[in-house]
Formats: structure tokens, C-alpha cells, sequence
């Protein structure tokens, strides 16, 4: 009956942000907060919406905006987001089980990597950047068994290439590499990575490396304003010549 579709329909958006033109908007706004380049020096105040009990769409809202906030050194309103999002977490149980979501399905892990991608962000924002490339670690081994996603990665913000960032800031090129090169088999081609993955070879004096992977990108960008900063340090790297040999 009409009562019993509306609850399926309202269960559905509550697991599902696309099963509504809301919570598509809102997911819209969140992937733009995470991959503007260079990034914003705060998250902008959203639009006044109501997402209408939709619980994951509010959780990926808080997740992105607490990334946004820590990325712009915005501790407090980061640590908000994440007391949001950590309330919210305890709700999804409750929301898989009315879903018939088995207990090994990748819709539960993701939500779990997310927190430990805040929390670590948000204790880099604090300049504790040693816990926080630790809960990185962990998040990355919880990511282990999640299967590649078609269109954008799943977390938003793809984990290694989390952790190589956090460590290219805590000047570890030679740490960075790896978890860049790891996150390009998931992601292949994915311009952030491949930009940290090229600023970590040339770091690390492999300037012929790095020359090689901005090129691959500046192939990507071909298009691109040149005055985009990303294409503009793409196009250093490529240009950078190696030191002579004494």
C-alpha cells in the first residue's frame, strides 16, 4: 500500500544519498569540497537543506565538510563535524539491519574508514601528525577488501592517497611514494594521486620519474587552464632538469 511504499522509499534514501534530487545535490556540493584544487581556506556555508532523516547523506555530509575544515587548518569547526559524524555512526547499525544489509557488505566498512580518515585528519590539523598517520594505517587496512567502485572512488577521498599526503606534509617523500603508487592500482589515473606521486619523486631527486607522471597528467589536462595551479606544478615538475653529477 501507499503507506508501505513511502517507508521503503524513506528507508532507502536513508542508506542510498542518490534516491533523492537532495541528496544528490548535497553529494554534489561534498565531492566538490573534497577536490577543489588548490583547496578552499574553509568549507563554505552550505545552502539551507533538509535532508529529511537521511541519515548517510547527513554522514557524508559531515565526513566531507570535517575534511574540508581540517585541510583549511580549521580545528574547531573540523572537531564539530566529527562529534556530528561520530553521532551519526552509532545510527547506521540500526539502518543496515532494516535494509538487509549483510554484515559484509562494503556499505558497512566505508562508513568506519571515513571516521578514521576525520579523526586523523583532524588530529593533522592539531600538528599530530604522527597518531594521525598511524590511524591512516589502520584505515588503509580496513579498505584492504573493498572492491573497486565505478565513477568516483568510495570513500570520497581515497585512503593511500590520504596517507600520502598527511606524509609528503610531515616531509617523508620517500614514505609517500608507496601509499601514492598503491592508490593509482585502485584509482588508475586519478589526478591528485598522480600529482602527489609526481611531487614525491622529485622530492626524492628521481627527477626522471617525476618528469615522466607530470607529463601523464599534463596529457590528462590538456584542456586545463594553464593558470589552474595543479597544471602549473604539473608543468614544473616536467620542465625540472636533474643535477649534475659532480
Amino acid at each position: 500500500d501507499a503507506a508501505a511504499a513511502h517507508l521503503n522509499a524513506a528507508s532507502r534514501a536513508a542508506l542510498d544519498p542518490d534516491e533523492t534530487k537532495t541528496g544528490s545535490f548535497v553529494a554534489m556540493q561534498d565531492t566538490f569540497l573534497l577536490n577543489v584544487e588548490p583547496p578552499l581556506n574553509s568549507a563554505p556555508a552550505s545552502l539551507s537543506v533538509n535532508l529529511d532523516g537521511a541519515i548517510m547523506s547527513e554522514y557524508r555530509h559531515a565526513y566531507t565538510r570535517g575534511l574540508a575544515e581540517a585541510n583549511a587548518g580549521n580545528v574547531t569547526a573540523a572537531q564539530e563535524q566529527l562529534t556530528q559524524l561520530e553521532q551519526l555512526l552509532t545510527q547506521l547499525p540500526a539502518i543496515f539491519e532494516r535494509n538487509a544489509v549483510p554484515p559484509n557488505d562494503p556499505s558497512r566498512t566505508v562508513p568506519e574508514v571515513e571516521h578514521l580518515q576525520l579523526k586523523a585528519a583532524v588530529l593533522a590539523a592539531q600538528s599530530h601528525l604522527d597518531d594521525a598517520i598511524a590511524l591512516l594505517r589502520q584505515a588503509v587496512e580496513k579498505s584492504r577488501n573493498l572492491p573497486y567502485a565505478f565513477g568516483p572512488p568510495d570513500p570520497e577521498k581515497p585512503t593511500e592517497e590520504l596517507l600520502g599526503d598527511l606524509l609528503m606534509r610531515e616531509g617523508e617523500p620517500g614514505e609517500a611514494l608507496g601509499p601514492y603508487i598503491s592508490q593509482l592500482k585502485h584509482t588508475p589515473n586519478r589526478t591528485h594521486s598522480l600529482l602527489g606521486l609526481a611531487q614525491a619523486e622529485s622530492a626524492v631527486g628521481d627527477k626522471a620519474a617525476a618528469r615522466e607522471t607530470a607529463r601523464k597528467l599534463l596529457g590528462i589536462w590538456n584542456q586545463a587552464d594553464k593558470n589552474y595551479a595543479p597544471v602549473a606544478e604539473a608543468q614544473r615538475i616536467a620542465e625540472e632538469i636533474a643535477p649534475q653529477a659532480k
